[in-house]
């Protein structure tokens, strides 16, 4: 028999099964041609799933959504038709599902609401990243051995962009693999990062920066030299070069502000950056119950919309300590309102905003029950056209509405989730 024909051989093998939902495999091959490795669940050997390998001798791949508590079965084959030939068959067992994963509980569900993934961050020890399922159950998830900031991204690469405190960027997939590491004071990452990491479409890293000056706030209550904390962007290429950084204090004298020295500690308490349709920058400023619009070039702010901003807006348009202020499908800006003192419910909300001198309501505005009121915190997005994922995380709650308002599907858990993304598909599954 030819060395083209031998039967492919494993050998070194080595199966990682330390995460239940999640297996390494490595091995070596003597037979690399049209390669292809077979993996079921043990108990039902009808239901194969296949997965294309590069034709290397040596392998490593990771499996992903399996069952925990489970023992799968695999082979490789190589060849095709009279030629194809297979090696024996072998065998994995998956762990059992950690204790340290957030109890989750459905307590409302209509019934085939979304076939997609739910993902959210634990940040608690140990932290963890989450994919949840319409059956609120976690299929897959990744746990990390450093405290984790809240504030993450999921990318058209399927990617996770992640901040690890304000000091370190991370970007890794879901086989885990670590892509880019940044450290505080590496090139151009001089300035300490919250809120917010996103890309934008030259796969440039944004985020939001917490940015200092000093005042002379005598003048309200303070000090001769008092030091005020704002907000700014930085960007940065994929090898850590700075591109482009942004200060609020060159466009927004924080004097004018008459409550400057109980605010100085926090001014402005920006918490989402976006990336509007005409790729100038949305930011949402808590403090200032507003979100401004910025040139992505000049920095010149474009507009203001929201409390005493650019717009006179009718008492129910007024929001309040709004979160995730980002351009939807629609062409709207789409508002998580988390409401206040004023309005004790939370919503989301849209705005059509084409320049300074005019808006109109958007298409969107569905308002949760009050029990699910999130004072902080919290995520409004949309599923398709016709559905709203809200994360109210005051409540710890995971919430599907239509866009009348009606829940379709909501997931209590035992921990609270800063924000929540919905993900249509994932190619990596396939």
């Amino acid at each position: 028999m030819s060395s083209c024909q031998r039967k492919p051989g494993l050998s070194d093998l080595q199966i990682d099964a330390g995460n239940a939902l999640r297996v390494n495999i490595k091995f070596a091959m003597n037979r690399v041609d049209q390669p292809v490795l077979h993996y079921w669940e043990r108990e039902n050997p009808t239901a194969t799933f296949r997965k294309d390998l590069t034709p290397v001798e040596d392998q490593q791949l990771t499996l992903y959504l399996l069952k925990p508590s489970t023992q799968y079965a695999f082979l490789v084959t190589a060849g095709t038709g009279s030629d194809k030939t297979q090696s024996d068959t072998l065998f994995f067992e998956t762990p059992r599902l950690p204790y340290t994963l957030p109890r989750l509980n459905i307590v409302a569900d209509s019934g085939n609401v979304f076939s997609g993934y739910i993902m959210v961050r634990k940040v608690e020890e140990p932290a963890q990243q989450l994919l949840i399922n319409h059956e609120g159950k976690v299929v897959w998830y990744h746990q990390f051995d450093t405290i984790l900031s809240r504030f993450y991204t999921w990318t058209e690469e399927e990617t996770i962009l992640s901040l690890h405190d304000e000091d370190k960027i991370v970007e890794f997939d879901l086989a885990g693999n670590t892509l880019i590491t940044m450290d505080y004071g590496m090139k151009g990452f001089d300035q300490l990062l919250h809120h917010e990491i996103i890309k934008n479409q030259k796969g440039e890293i944004l985020s939001l920066t917490r940015n200092m000056q000093v005042f002379d706030l005598t003048a309200f209550g303070g000090l001769e030299r008092d030091t005020i904390y704002g907000d700014g962007i930085l960007a940065l290429d994929q090898e850590g070069n700075k591109v482009w950084e942004w200060d609020m204090y060159q466009f927004a004298d924080p004097l004018e502000d008459e409550n400057i020295n109980s605010m100085k500690k926090d001014w402005s308490h920006g918490n989402s950056l976006a990336i509007d349709k005409d790729g100038h920058y949305l930011i949402s400023f808590r403090n200032f119950h507003q979100v401004w619009k910025i040139h992505a070039q000049n920095g010149e702010i474009l507009w203001k919309i929201g409390m005493h901003g650019d717009f006179t807006l009718q008492d129910d348009e007024i929001f309040y300590s709004q979160h995730t202020a980002f351009n939807n499908r629609f062409n709207e800006l789409m508002i998580f309102d988390n409401g206040g003192p004023e309005r004790m419910v939370s919503r989301a909300i849209t705005f059509d905003v084409e320049d300074r001198e005019s808006y109109t309501p958007g298409s969107i505005w569905v308002t949760l029950p009050r029990e699910l009121y999130s004072f902080k915190e919290g995520s409004a997005y949309l599923i398709g056209d016709d559905k709203l994922l809200f994360c109210s995380s005051r409540t710890n709650s995971l919430i599907v509405t239509d866009l009348t308002g009606n829940i379709l599907w909501q997931l209590r858990s035992s921990e609270s989730f800063y924000r929540a993304y919905y993900i249509d598909d994932i190619q990596a599954f396939k």
